[in-house]
């Protein structure tokens, strides 16, 4: 934490919620990430030493993963149909290095919405339920990568039925 703002920076990391037992929620996050900076909001995880299991809404404006703020990174399945990925990855810029923005993640059972700035990015039903339930996690992804939240709200929702 510096001046109020907490700072990932380093090997990769995550920084997990207690609580394990996330399932319907609405995450919004205030962040900025640095020139070849790279990190993601992981949701309905499990804490584990690398990339662990479960979604993550990405944030990389420069770093050479295609998958660019705003998306669903497609690294929680594996064989996802090229029609499905390119439903859930914004390969544009959205926002600059060194640029606040706010990313939102609303996830309702199977179907997750990602927005960029209040700007729908992602709209996505994972017909295989992939993820159903576990933590919420801020990702510090590599040396060199300096991303940073000075806002975090969490605020779970009515299960689906």
């Amino acid at each position: 934490m510096k001046d109020g703002v907490l700072v990932g920076s380093g090997p990769v990391g995550h920084l997990y919620t207690e609580r394990g037992d996330y399932q319907d929620f609405q995450i919004l996050v205030e962040a900025r990430i640095n020139n070849d900076g790279n990190s993601g909001i992981y949701f309905r995880t499990q804490p584990k030493p690398g990339f662990p299991p479960g979604y993550e809404a990405q944030i990389n404006s420069t770093h050479r993963d295609q998958a660019k703020t705003g998306s669903l990174h497609p690294a929680f399945r594996t064989g996802l149909p090229a029609d499905q990925a390119a439903k859930i990855v914004v390969k544009e810029m959205l926002v600059g290095p060194g640029e606040w923005f706010t990313q939102e993640v609303i996830a309702k059972g199977n179907h997750i919405t990602i927005k960029v700035n209040g700007k729908i990015t992602v709209d996505f039903t994972d017909e295989q339920n992939s993820y159903t339930q576990g933590h919420l996690a801020l990702q510090q992804h590599h040396d060199g990568s300096i991303v940073e939240f000075r806002r975090i709200e969490v605020k779970e929702l009515a299960p689906v039925d």
